[in-house]
């Protein structure tokens, strides 16, 4: 029904918005990241509500980690983690309010009546309107599917910092246990998130502004 696949693409969306986080923690712990760029204070002073949720919970995960690292710059280490990780709240954070907004929109339209005409059990009275009408529903996957696409891009990102031996800090090449010049595991790895990532690119295109008059104009 309009009503039951969104809200099953919610639930899912959900989940991967949680899972993403979580994924975020790891990849701070295997890039020797901090948890600097969780701290509170970012999000007390630009105050988007999906960002301090987002950085809430990663420095709330973090918080007991062995493999966070603290560092000043020396050493020959990065004073800063790099975007993917350090920038992750902020850039969780709007695909978050996102998918809350499509959560009430959906929400509501599972409570509502679609149906026409629409009878009055007061009054008797029959009524003929629109509420068929789906832009809302519409509305709501639109916003799922671009969280989404975002939420890959991150992952995508991070993905491809931890294989990188120029940024993953000494793990090894392509993570592999075999000479990486003959051992190409995580490479096949790369190659298909790059794939779903641009599949995602092209399912994150907008659909409500394609919709066309039909049936003389009606």
């Amino acid at each position: 029904s309009p009503q039951a696949s969104p809200s099953l693409a919610l639930w899912e969306a959900h989940h991967l918005a949680l899972m993403a986080q979580l994924l975020t923690c790891m990849s701070v712990e295997a890039l020797r990241g901090t948890d600097e760029s969780f701290d509170p204070l970012f999000g007390h002073v630009r105050p988007h509500p999906g960002q301090i949720d987002c950085s809430n919970n990663m420095f709330r995960f973090l918080e007991r980690s062995q493999l966070v690292h603290h560092n000043d710059g020396n050493n020959d280490v990065l004073r800063q983690d790099r975007y993917s990780i350090r920038t992750a709240s902020q850039w969780l954070g709007p695909a978050l309010e996102d998918l809350l907004l499509a959560h009430q929109q959906v929400q509501v339209e599972l409570n509502s009546v679609t149906d026409k005409p629409i009878i009055d059990m007061t009054t008797g009275q029959m009524l003929h309107g629109g509420n068929f009408q789906a832009k809302a529903i519409t509305s709501a996957m639109e916003k799922v599917r671009q969280a989404i696409q975002s939420i890959g891009r991150m992952l995508f990102s991070q993905c491809t910092e931890l294989i990188n031996p120029a940024t993953n800090h000494g793990l090894p090449p392509n993570l592999t246990a075999e000479d990486p010049s003959t051992s190409f595991v995580m490479k096949a790895v790369d190659i298909m998130t790059a794939a779903l990532q641009s599949e995602l690119g092209f399912l994150a295109n907008p659909v409500g502004s394609h919709v066309q008059t039909a049936e003389m104009g009606n």
